[in-house]
C-alpha cells in the first residue's frame, strides 16, 4: 500500500491539472502543486484532512455534493468511476471557483484508492461556452445502466435537441453523439429515441414540452394511450 502511494505521487506531483489522491477513509494521501496554485492550500494544510473538507464542492444551485460518502467513493468502491463533471469549490482565501473534476481509482490489497484530477473552468463557465455535466448520482430502474454521459444525452433528447446541437452542447463529435444514442437504446431494450424519452419520462426523469403532432411509439401501441409530441420532440 505504501508503495501504491509513493508511485501515485510521483506520478501526479508533476501534473499540469490539480491532483489528490484520497484512501478508502476519505482522507487525503497526495496533494500536488499544481492543486496548490489553483485552490492556495499547501500539501502540509491538506493531507490528512477529509477530502469534503477541502473541495467542499456545491453544484450550480448551491447544494452540496463533496461528503464522506459521496457518490465518487460509493461509485469507486463498487469498481465503476464517475465521469468527469463540475463543481464549484472555494480557494483557500474564500474565492469562489468552479472545477472540472475527472477521477481515477485503483485497488491495493483490497482497499480502494481514488485519484481527483482537476482544473479551473470559471472563466468558461462564466462565459456560458459549455453545458453543465451533473454530479453523479446513483440512478435507478432502467436508467441505472446508462453511464452519466449517457443520461446527459437522453435528457438532451427529451429537450428536442438535434445531433449536431448536443454534440456542441456536450463538446464531443456528432459520430461519438450516434454512438452513446445507439448505445444507450440498446441498454434500455428501446427501438428508437422516441421510446428513450417515454421511458425516461415514465420513471420521474423530466420532459422539456414542445409543439408537434401526436405519435404512437410501437412500444405502446397495444394499449390506449398515445405519446405526444406537445410533450415530447425528438430531431436527429
Amino acid at each position: 500500500m505504501a508503495g501504491l502511494r509513493l508511485d501515485l505521487a510521483e506520478a501526479l506531483a508533476g501534473a499540469a491539472d490539480g491532483a489528490l489522491v484520497i484512501g478508502p477513509d476519505g482522507r487525503i494521501l497526495s496533494w500536488n502543486r499544481a492543486a496548490a496554485q489553483i485552490l492556495g492550500y499547501r500539501a502540509n494544510e491538506t493531507v490528512g484532512r477529509q477530502c469534503c473538507e477541502i473541495l467542499a464542492g456545491e453544484d450550480v444551485g448551491g447544494a452540496r455534493i463533496c461528503s464522506p460518502g459521496c457518490a465518487v467513493m460509493t461509485l469507486a468502491r463498487d469498481g465503476k468511476t464517475a465521469e468527469s463533471f463540475d463543481v464549484r469549490a472555494r480557494t483557500k482565501a474564500g474565492r469562489p471557483v468552479w472545477l472540472n473534476l475527472s477521477t481515477l481509482t485503483a485497488r491495493s490489497a483490497g482497499r480502494t484508492f481514488v485519484t481527483h484530477l482537476f482544473r479551473d473552468v470559471t472563466a468558461t463557465r462564466e462565459q456560458g461556452a459549455q453545458i453543465t455535466p451533473q454530479p453523479p448520482t446513483m440512478p435507478h430502474g432502467p436508467l441505472a445502466s446508462l453511464t452519466l454521459r449517457e443520461r446527459q444525452v437522453v435528457r438532451l433528447l427529451a429537450g428536442g435537441a438535434s445531433t449536431r446541437e448536443m454534440a456542441a452542447r456536450l463538446r464531443v463529435s456528432r459520430t461519438t453523439i450516434r454512438n452513446h444514442v445507439q448505445h444507450l437504446l440498446d441498454k434500455l431494450g428501446v427501438h428508437s429515441r422516441l421510446e428513450a424519452v417515454v421511458l425516461m419520462s415514465r420513471h420521474g426523469q423530466p420532459v422539456v414540452a414542445t409543439r408537434g403532432r401526436t405519435l404512437r411509439p410501437s412500444c405502446c401501441r397495444t394499449g390506449p394511450r398515445s405519446i405526444s409530441t406537445s410533450s415530447i420532440a425528438i430531431a436527429d
